[in-house]
C-alpha cells in the first residue's frame, strides 16, 4: 500500500509541476503513464515526466530523501535517449507550495539558459 500511495503522490506532484509551468505561460504537460505492462514495454514515447517544452527533458521527484546526483544522472540519460539538449529535475520541497520546488540541472545547462536570456535582452 505504501508503494501505491507514494506513486500516487509522485504522479500528483508531476501534475502540479505541469500546472505551475502552464501558469507561467509554458506549454508543459504531464506524461501519461501506460496502464498495462505490455503497453509500457513497447512504449516509445519520450521519457521525461513533464513534456511539451522543446529541447528539454524534465523529470519530477517527490522523495523526502533527495539523491540529487542520482536524479540528475537519470535525467541526463533520459535526455540523451530522447535527443534533448537540456535536462532538469524538479524536486518537491515538502511543506511548501509546488511553485517553490527546487530545480536541479547541470551547470552547463544553467549557463546556456543565462546566455540565451542575455542574448534576448539585447
Amino acid at each position: 500500500m505504501t508503494t501505491t500511495t507514494n506513486r500516487n503522490k509522485s504522479l500528483r506532484f508531476r501534475e502540479l509541476v505541469a500546472l505551475v509551468l502552464q501558469a507561467e505561460g509554458l506549454p508543459a504537460v504531464k506524461k501519461i503513464e501506460p496502464k498495462l505492462l505490455s503497453e509500457a514495454i513497447r512504449d516509445e514515447r519520450e521519457r521525461g515526466g513533464i513534456q511539451g517544452i522543446s529541447g528539454w527533458l524534465i523529470n519530477s521527484r517527490n522523495e523526502v530523501t533527495r539523491d540529487l546526483s542520482g536524479g540528475l544522472d537519470e535525467a541526463q540519460k533520459d535526455a540523451e535517449h530522447d535527443g534533448k539538449a537540456k535536462c532538469a529535475v524538479v524536486w518537491r520541497r515538502h511543506g511548501r507550495p509546488a511553485g517553490e520546488s527546487y530545480v536541479v540541472m547541470p551547470l552547463t545547462t544553467f549557463a546556456a539558459v543565462l546566455r540565451d536570456e542575455m542574448e534576448q535582452a539585447k
